[in-house]
């Protein structure tokens, strides 16, 4: 009796790409912040991957590897083109349009962006990170609609998918849907604690929804993360003032006039708000000047718009002008060391009031008091001057 032999034909397993591993290393230093250390690897990673990605027999997967080790590196633009080859070799490599679409949006073409990320959830529609980014690409854009649908759609692939989360929770805060977003942001500081944007538009909402006390967390939380935030720390000194504490507040903003002087302001950047409130169907910002510098040097800059419309109605300001502080040294009324303060209001139509002019500087509070008192209509102007019209 003849036996049949049956011979089974195994397939062979892919070959291992073997800078694969050394890319996701690179990948787990940048993500715990070992910038050094990544930055020697990574760049021994990539000329061995250049090297390779020159031979005639290279594959989409080493152009993929080199554009992502491109991408640890923030080269975006050599990222952008070796994943172009990538993608030119493998058209249907989901991580190539996925990484793809990751250097389009370090080099703001969001719609390119888009594109490789909608081409990647095609691919693989079951990788909620692809849906994750478009989401994020596409709220940039301003597509909220479909932002959020891609963003639940991430959530729902993994449901402590925390990214996701705080996107989507921006959106809808964004929509007009405060109480469903801020939802999503608490869910996603309580899946990822570390989320410092997160943290930061959560307590922006309380701040808007007039909850200071809420706020106040979530802003600690960023100031302690980061000690040269400096927007953090004037959010502080703003809800620290809405609640009445002024040792906090004036901690805060010894803070904030400190990173100024160690340069950790952007230049851009001459003051910073240090309250606001609502007053008479107004609303208020007030800004301190960061230095008392120039000819008509300013302090404190309260912008006082309509309520609704957020229309600037006026500004009223405490100043120090060269000008003025010559004119009373010279009049014997002020010491050669003492400058002369007033309180002026500036209207859109050109028109001035002064409120009252001081020989000494007057305090925050005094100022703010004075300030109120002329919006209430019980501290009238001094003087005031119209231009002519033509």
């Amino acid at each position: 009796m003849l036996s049949l032999l049956v011979v089974v034909m195994v397939a062979a397993a892919p070959e291992e790409n073997p800078f694969r591993a050394r890319v996701e290393s690179l990948r787990a230093l940048k993500n715990t912040g070992k910038s050094a250390e990544a930055k020697a690897s990574g760049e021994k990673l990539l000329q061995d991957l250049t090297t390779a990605a020159r031979a005639k027999n290279h594959t989409g997967e080493t152009l993929l590897l080199l554009g992502r080790t491109q991408l640890y590196l923030e080269d975006d633009a050599a990222a952008a083109l070796s994943l172009d080859e990538a993608i030119t070799l493998s058209p249907l490599d989901a991580d190539a349009h996925f990484y793809r679409g990751v250097a389009a949006q370090h080099l703001d073409a969001l719609e390119a962006a888009v594109r490789h990320f909608r081409k990647a959830t095609e691919l693989a529609p079951k990788q909620g990170r692809g849906w994750a980014e478009l989401g994020s690409s596409l709220a940039e854009l301003g597509q909220k609609d479909r932002a959020l649908e891609a963003l639940r759609q991430a959530i729902a692939l993994d449901p402590k998918d925390a990214y996701s989360r705080s996107i989507a929770g921006r959106v809808l805060i964004d929509s007009g849907k405060g109480p469903e977003g801020i939802t999503l942001l608490e869910e996603a500081l309580k899946l990822e604690p570390r989320d410092m944007l997160a943290a930061y538009n959560a307590g922006l909402y309380f701040q808007l929804a007039g909850q200071p006390k809420r706020a106040v967390p979530h802003f600690e939380a960023v100031a302690l993360a980061d000690p040269d935030d400096w927007h953090a720390r004037a959010k502080l000194v703003q809800l620290h003032q809405a609640l009445g504490d002024v040792p906090a507040r004036d901690r805060r903003r010894a803070e904030v006039l400190a990173l100024f002087k160690a340069k950790k302001v952007e230049a851009e950047h001459p003051d910073f708000c240090r309250e606001q409130f609502a007053l008479g169907g107004t609303n208020v910002l007030v800004f301190e000047s960061f230095e008392l510098t120039g000819e008509r040097a300013v302090r404190y800059s309260f912008r006082v718009a309509t309520q609704p419309g957020n229309k600037l109605q006026r500004v009223i300001s405490l100043g120090s002008y060269e000008f003025t502080t010559s004119y009373m040294r010279g009049s014997g009324e002020l010491k050669a060391d003492e400058r002369a303060w007033h309180l002026d209001g500036y209207f859109p139509d050109n028109s001035h009031q002064t409120y009252g002019i001081f020989t000494a500087e007057p305090s925050y509070e005094k100022t703010r008091a004075m300030v109120v008192d002329v919006l209430e209509g019980r501290l009238k102007p001094a003087s005031s001057m119209t231009p002519r019209k033509k």
